[in-house]
């Protein structure tokens, strides 16, 4: 039914606009590639280490399946030196669009402190409520900088 409206749709010059294609494609790792494993910060850290070079607050999102394989990562947002600014929106659309089981949300502070701000800890909480309500997983929050990382799951805000 749904798939006859949108064939209507299509083609429809008054329509067309409106018309939404929406399209993932996820190549198959090579045979002899295995897709790491994320299950711990410190394996999230080696990972996302090339944005600590960045000069700006860059927020990603590490995709999971359901053992906690990444599956792939999403650019999310990029900020200010100081701030970046995201919602929940921003953050699972990836996640729902790869049928991603869990996230691990990643940013950077350019100021080379990994400890989090207040912010960073709202926002966590925030995304928590949210993946519980998408039946999607939020299993960390790693802040990467220069002097290393903080796990928000392991300060025990996840």
């Amino acid at each position: 039914m749904i798939d006859d409206l949108i064939r209507s749709l299509q083609g429809n010059t008054r329509f067309d606009r409106y018309t939404v294609r929406v399209a993932l494609v996820r190549e198959p790792p090579a045979p002899s590639q295995r897709a790491p494993l994320l299950d711990r910060p410190e394996i999230v850290y080696e990972v996302f280490r090339p944005m600590t070079t960045l000069d700006r607050e860059c927020v990603a999102v590490a995709l999971l399946d359901a053992r906690n394989r990444l599956v792939g990562i999403h650019a999310v947002h990029v900020g200010t030196a100081t701030h970046s600014v995201v919602g929940p929106g921003d953050v699972f659309k990836a996640a729902i669009l790869a049928n991603a089981r869990g996230i691990v949300l990643v940013h950077n502070h350019p100021s080379g402190d990994p400890n989090p701000s207040e912010d960073d800890v709202e926002l966590t909480r925030r995304l928590k409520t949210a993946g519980q309500t998408l039946d999607i997983h939020v299993l960390d929050h790693v802040v990467v900088a220069n002097d290393g990382y903080v796990s928000l799951r392991q300060r025990g805000v996840i």
